[in-house]
């Protein structure tokens, strides 16, 4: 999966307690999930080398937010799925939040794509790019009787950011190493703003 960039609840806020609760109860459910942290992969295959490559990356993550009007939440919450692929088994599906998508739109631009980059990036965060904040890596098939489960229980976490908007929680980038089992992954250099 190479280097990412993810965008993540700080831990101690209420997003962060609740969609790590929701994961780790999730992972009970369905045997082999593991554990991770809370968070919205902006980018995947980041071009970083060292270092100094990931500072710049976070440097321009804590500059496009100064942008953003403040109490601005870029995670709104739309609905939930499950799906076939690994990294997506469980999710949270987000809103395309406008400022989202410019600062996904630039961070490719700028550490991802290589030739053309412009237009790559733009047609990527208009036809591929789909917000979300995962709950649950695995291949296993869900049976009905999880899903009512799972469905009560994102329902509940749900029920709590009803009336919580989510401006405050959301505030750290990372980059991280995403080789190997997710167990090993590596978070390489972060920022909280």
């Amino acid at each position: 999966m190479s280097i990412a960039l993810w965008y993540c609840p700080a831990p101690g806020t209420l997003d962060y307690e609740v969609l790590k609760t929701l994961i780790n109860s999730l992972q009970l459910l369905v045997p082999g999930s593991p554990s991770f942290e809370p968070h919205l992969t902006v980018v995947t295959h980041l071009q970083v080398q060292n270092r100094g490559d990931v500072s710049k990356v976070l440097q321009s993550c804590s500059s496009c937010l100064k942008t953003i009007p403040k109490g601005h939440s870029l995670i709104k919450y739309s609905n939930w799925s499950i799906n076939k692929q690994y990294f997506k088994k469980i999710v949270l599906e987000c809103e395309k939040d406008k400022y989202l998508l410019s600062l996904a739109q630039l961070m490719r631009e700028l550490y991802v794509e290589i030739e053309d980059q412009k237009r790559r990036a733009e047609h990527w965060v208009i036809e591929e790019f789909q917000p979300h904040v995962s709950l649950m890596y695995n291949d296993s098939q869900i049976t009905k009787a999880t899903e009512m489960v799972v469905r009560q229980r994102i329902h509940d976490a749900m029920q709590l950011f009803s009336n919580n908007p989510s401006s405050k929680s959301w505030r750290t980038f990372k980059v991280v190493s995403c080789e190997g089992p997710v167990e090993e992954w590596q978070v390489l250099g972060s920022v909280t703003l």
